[in-house]
């Protein structure tokens, strides 16, 4: 999923819609998911990485080794701390100082709280409530993407270095010649627990910046309907949401059942050795009913109207048991489908099952099946390969 995305929206890519927003909400969303993972678990949630000088009490060891080319990713042991990187090798040329991560950082906040960034012939461009695509803007600025960012030389790259800082925390210099971790990849990044710590502080930029934008309306006026978002639509009345598990010949009503199942997962891409047949490894996992989503939507005009559903699920309570309030449980709202629907004038009821959802992945649509299966005539070919997994 997050390797696809990067695929789709190369930091060296151009311009596509909204994909500094993106950026945000894409690791955004792996975060929460993360954040209620360890919820569920008794576990607190993720800590951002504010403090570079600190030793990281997180130690990482992958024990992966890249197939095509027999590169070991590179290790970390608990309480190292980030350090100025001065690469500059066959294959890599990185220099950069921690205090080049810690100027940006700032720059990038001044912006935030001013509502500006400023271009190199110091134009000011409004990043406010003024600017939809403000946000846009600002994620192409901290990822930062070269051909993308308003200004590379005065707001820097700080999101794509702070992953190289990490990956090379063992070996800043490379004396000796060891291989970066995986922060260095798109492909691995999300094996460490570092990706989740390091992605909440960046998450936690683009909460700074919306918590500086004017709220949206609850009962706009007519002049701004015409240029205001508004969180109701007056002639749509969501009147009732539930979810539904078919378990054998009984329904039961918001209530999810769980037990175990064990699946096959073929391994040879996490091999350090070329194998020369399938390498199968079946293991125990957490499986849930599939369910279905039944929604009643009345539409009080008097023609047919297009709606998008989005459905999102956050946790209730927080660490101590304390309920959460919508300020934080916000922060853990991730997307479980989204789907158009056109409702006719009335009341109508909408079913949707869980195993239709446009953010997640059939389970054998795997990179085995994918690879041996199809080929370019087929529809099943362009199928992306990402996505959250039904399991």
């Amino acid at each position: 999923h997050h390797w696809h995305w990067h695929l789709i929206y190369p930091a060296e890519g151009e311009h596509r819609d909204r994909r500094g927003e993106l950026f945000f909400y894409m690791h955004q969303q792996i975060v929460a998911r993360c954040d209620i993972e360890r919820l569920a678990n008794g576990l607190n949630r993720v800590k951002p990485l504010h403090n570079w000088n600190e030793p990281i009490p997180e130690a990482y060891f992958p024990k992966l080794t890249v197939e095509n080319s027999g590169i070991v990713w590179g290790s970390r042991p608990a309480g190292m701390r980030m350090q100025d990187i001065d690469i500059k090798d066959e294959s890599i040329d990185l220099k950069f100082k921690i205090n080049d991560l810690e100027r940006w950082r700032s720059r990038i906040y001044h912006a935030i709280h001013q509502g500006v960034l400023e271009d190199p012939s110091g134009k000011k461009i409004r990043i406010d409530g003024d600017n939809d695509e403000g946000i846009d803007l600002l994620g192409n600025v901290i990822e930062a993407a070269p051909k993308l960012s308003i200004n590379p030389k005065l707001y820097g790259d700080m999101h794509n270095l702070g992953h190289a800082a990490i990956a090379f925390i063992h070996d800043p210099d490379r004396s000796h010649r060891e291989n970066a971790g995986v922060m260095y990849q798109a492909m691995g990044d999300m094996r460490d627990p570092l990706f989740y710590r390091w992605h909440k502080f960046v998450d936690d930029m683009a909460q700074e910046h919306k918590a500086t934008l004017t709220p949206y309306t609850i009962k706009p006026t007519e002049e701004q309907k015409k240029t205001k978002f508004a969180l109701t639509y007056d002639e749509i009345e969501l009147e009732s949401v539930k979810v539904i598990t078919q378990d054998g010949h009984k329904s039961e009503s918001n209530v999810l059942i769980t037990g175990w199942q064990e699946s096959d997962l073929t391994l040879n891409r996490g091999l350090d050795f070329t194998a020369k047949f399938p390498v199968i490894a079946r293991v125990k996992h957490m499986q849930h009913l599939p369910f279905t989503y039944t929604i009643k939507v009345n539409n009080k005009s008097r023609v047919p109207q297009d709606i998008v559903l989005r459905i999102f699920m956050a946790p209730t309570y927080d660490e101590i048991g304390k309920e959460l309030d919508l300020r934080d449980q916000r922060h853990f709202m991730v997307e479980m489908d989204k789907y158009n629907v056109k409702v006719q004038p009335g009341v109508t009821k909408l079913e949707r099952k869980s195993s239709d959802s446009a953010v997640t992945i059939p389970f054998e649509l795997t990179f085995r099946e994918l690879e041996s299966a199809y080929t370019t005539s087929t529809p099943q070919f362009n199928f992306c390969g990402c996505g959250w997994p039904h399991i």
